[in-house]
């Protein structure tokens, strides 16, 4: 019986929520060996150790979980990675295949990993509009340290495959992104009729247009129109900016808070439409959840949304109109709601895990030929 191509898959945990649509699929072509990065100093996680370990044992999956213990941007991190690469040499893999910039990383691959097919997935090519801090500027040098280094690419949305074609002239091959599901629900979203019930859900960060949203929602009030309300469930740098700008206190549900993963489904369940008002965006962890829970969104005209929801199935309005779009939801009938509805059951068949693990198989396998 001939043995499976080998496969190394690195990461580090803040992109495990994809990465676990994908490693079990490749895991039926590959001999895959996970490297996943658990750093405990930092105070969330997706999922924790035991987690990762179950998941690799129920997919045939070798899993070496490894804790720097340490930030990122410490030195110490080089004898770190130099360590894994020597490691991953032992096994001769076919692919090497990660989506970490960390420079001391993309230094071990340099000057230490032999694999001659190391692929960089690329989540965002340019970085969001978030506040500058010592550690975006070390991101936005290892940004362009990584794409120097590396000579395959792998994007996830036909956006930055062109924005990486066209900001630094790297070809990529764009696999997509699948919907993520977290579980079934046993709740329901109470009828429309009875008033439109919105989502925010995830990381409360500037790019991400919390503060758009709640000055919109108050605008509305001040004109009597009071059948919506708006559940923010997450935490972020950006809340004490969002918080100041609420007058309705009974127009909202705060759940400001880390919200686990097994409290998702419930959200999604029982919500109309997941909001999504961003400034700018590349890829969107909430818009896959919503993908897979098949829920209605409402977001800007560009980029991810309109290259996964249509106009059937979600309100997506030109950038700076979000006010006029809010009066159209609050107007919604119940027979409109449900067409949108039935259109998000087609989105979530081409979104499948096994249609992207297609695309990654097709890329990956093209490097076994040569």
């Amino acid at each position: 019986m001939q043995s499976k191509p080998i496969l190394v898959y690195l990461n580090h945990d803040c992109y495990t929520d994809t990465d676990m649509t994908i490693l079990k699929h490749l895991a039926d072509d590959y001999r895959v060996i996970w490297y996943y990065i658990h750093n405990s100093i930092k105070e969330i996680h997706k999922i924790t150790k035991q987690q990762a370990l179950d998941y690799a044992s129920n997919y045939g999956i070798e899993v070496r979980i490894v804790d720097p213990l340490r930030h990122n941007s410490n030195p110490k991190n080089l004898l770190l990675y130099i360590n894994i690469a020597k490691e991953i040499n032992t096994f001769n893999p076919d692919i090497v295949y990660h989506s970490n910039r960390d420079p001391y990383w993309c230094l071990a691959i340099k000057w230490v990993l032999k694999c001659k097919h190391v692929l960089l997935g690329v989540h965002d090519v340019k970085s969001h509009s978030y506040n500058l801090t010592k550690s975006r500027l070390l991101d936005k040098y290892s940004k362009g340290f990584s794409l120097k280094v590396h000579k395959h690419f792998v994007t996830f949305s036909t956006n930055q495959h062109d924005l990486l074609l066209e900001a630094y002239g790297k070809e990529s091959c764009m696999v997509g992104m699948s919907y993520k599901d977290f579980g079934k629900s046993e709740k329901q979203v109470p009828p429309i009729v009875d008033g439109v019930k919105l989502l925010f859900f995830g990381s409360i960060n500037t790019y991400k247009g919390l503060d758009i949203l709640i000055e919109s929602l108050e605008k509305l009030r001040t004109e009597g129109i009071c059948n919506i309300t708006l559940t923010i469930a997450g935490k972020g740098q950006a809340w004490p900016i969002c918080k100041a700008l609420i007058k309705t206190k009974e127009m909202y549900d705060l759940q400001v808070r880390f919200v686990d993963n097994s409290e998702i489904p419930d959200l999604m369940s029982t919500h109309h439409f997941l909001i999504l008002p961003y400034r700018d965006a590349t890829q969107s962890g909430p818009l896959a959840t919503a993908v897979a829970y098949e829920v209605p969104i409402i977001a800007p005209a560009f980029g991810c949304f309109i290259e996964t929801y249509d106009n059937e199935s979600a309100f997506l309005y030109p950038q700076g109109s979000l006010e006029e779009t809010l009066r159209s939801v609050a107007s919604i009938s119940p027979t409109e709601y449900d067409l949108k509805k039935a259109a998000c059951a087609k989105i979530k068949m081409a979104n499948s895990e096994e249609c992207i693990a297609a695309n990654y198989k097709r890329f990956f396998n093209s490097f076994l030929l040569i």
